[in-house]
């Protein structure tokens, strides 16, 4: 994840979140879905997948595309008169074959400005079967709960085939711009999915200043 620099803002976030986090909804904001959606065209190795100038979907639960993003060199932004969203390609993972199928993890960051704003990632499996391309699974999260962010400038460890990564977790009186607690949470890799192994947790840093309570 790339450094970032972040702005107080007077309004919350009300986005594109799915299912919409509204405010009177606590709890976790990350959602971890199987899915199928074919990319047109054949490809010989996913190796050879153009990613940064792969159009981006996020999916529905039933594999729909909501929203596209046609990215040129890694980067996709769009303005209008209420505001700006972007999308970045974050990382590019091959993980091992299994058999002729091929597998690789991408990761993206989606911003967006305007009327509200909202910070969030996106991670989907991609899988090469037959020479055709999908997505399989798609991991989404809540970047919007101003820190801490250092410990998460890295979300995947090669070695381990795991990702981790933390999302907005909202407590009783949290509004979208002050949210008091973060879930902590781990994926591993079990050859064809990424799998919940592990998940705490802990205070955000306005969590901490205010005095907030996990067991509230």
């Amino acid at each position: 994840m790339n450094q970032r620099i972040w702005i107080p803002r007077i309004c919350c976030l009300l986005l594109w979140l799915w299912p919409p986090v509204l405010a009177a909804q606590l709890g976790s904001t990350f959602h971890d879905v199987a899915v199928n959606y074919k990319y047109p065209g054949t490809y010989r190795d996913i190796r050879q997948v153009d990613f940064r100038n792969l159009t981006a979907y996020y999916l529905e639960r039933s594999s729909r595309p909501s929203d596209s993003f046609p990215l040129k060199n890694g980067k996709y932004v769009a303005s209008s008169q209420s505001g700006e969203e972007s999308v970045s390609l974050d990382s590019v993972h091959p993980l091992k074959e299994s058999g002729a199928e091929q597998y690789a993890l991408v990761t993206y960051e989606w911003d967006s400005i305007g009327g509200s704003s909202g910070q969030n990632g996106i991670a989907q499996v991609f899988l090469l079967s037959g020479g055709r391309l999908q997505i399989v699974q798609q991991i989404d999260w809540d970047w919007h709960y101003g820190g801490p962010y250092t410990p998460f400038s890295k979300l995947f460890d090669d070695k381990a085939v795991m990702l981790t990564f933390p999302s907005a977790h909202y407590l009783d009186g949290d509004a979208h711009c002050c949210v008091s607690a973060i879930d902590i949470v781990e994926m591993r890799w079990n050859g064809r999915r990424f799998i919940r192994s592990a998940m705490h947790t802990e205070l955000s840093d306005y969590g901490k200043e205010k005095g907030k309570k996990l067991t509230q």
